[in-house]
């Protein structure tokens, strides 16, 4: 199986598994006013939408998708979605032309990875809404880290007319050894290179940088530079 689908297949199954035993009234600190039911409900339809765009290359009707079950029945609605979504997704060329709303090539391959990657982290908030630990792969979470600049930075400022900070920052996951810089010159478009001067650098282990940028846990130690703590509270979408 895909990396990315490899991913999507272990959170959704966590997620699915936290959503099972509950309890789902549990709050989820990163969506206020959300609770554990209300993230499976969400997760799920994000799951059958994806799915439609994938597949039919179209941006999806919402009226097109299945209905979320009462409470009891959520856990086994999440996992089938999931399973649907990957079974698309593996049997769809990674290049095929597709839908989706990112500023990025409009391929199948860019669903596989948004959707491992959301599907973490809300895996990461279920387990955590209901008072447990898990610790990220740091490979995941450095494609997350990467991903987080190349496809949601730009969403944002185009979906939300949001302003980039402005300025280069050099990106480092001191545990996996990737790296890159992240520069916006004007505030209205970021552009991702592989090496290069940098103002300042926000270096942190995978699984650190990651959470810190979607504002679910901040870093040890707050960074110095104001670019660095700039771009930690643009936040996610």
């Amino acid at each position: 199986m895909d990396t990315s689908l490899q991913r999507l297949h272990e959170h959704a199954t966590l997620l699915a598994d936290t959503v099972r035993s509950g309890p789902l009234d549990a709050a989820v600190r990163a969506c206020p006013g959300w609770d554990l039911a209300e993230l499976a409900r969400h997760m799920g339809f994000i799951h059958r939408w994806a799915r439609l765009a994938a597949t039919t290359g179209a941006a999806p009707v919402a009226d097109l998708i299945e209905a979320p079950p009462a409470n009891t029945g959520l856990a086994d609605w999440l996992t089938a979605g999931a399973d649907d979504l990957i079974d698309a997704l593996r049997d769809l060329p990674p290049d095929r032309p597709t839908w989706h709303p990112f500023a990025a090539p409009r391929v199948v391959a860019v669903w596989a990875r948004r959707q491992a990657n959301e599907t973490m982290i809300h895996a990461w908030d279920a387990v955590d809404a209901v008072g447990g630990t898990i610790s990220l792969d740091p490979a995941a979470a450095a494609d997350n880290v990467a991903e987080y600049f190349e496809v949601i930075a730009p969403r944002i400022l185009s979906r939300d007319g949001r302003s980039a900070p402005v300025g280069s920052l050099k990106v480092q996951c001191t545990d996996t050894g990737d790296e890159f810089v992240v520069r916006s010159d004007d505030g209205t478009s970021v552009a991702i290179h592989p090496s290069g001067a940098s103002e300042a650098i926000l270096a942190a282990p995978a699984e650190q940088l990651c959470l810190a940028l979607w504002q679910r846990r901040g870093l040890p130690a707050a960074p110095d530079a104001p670019l660095a703590a700039a771009w930690l509270a643009f936040g996610g979408n």
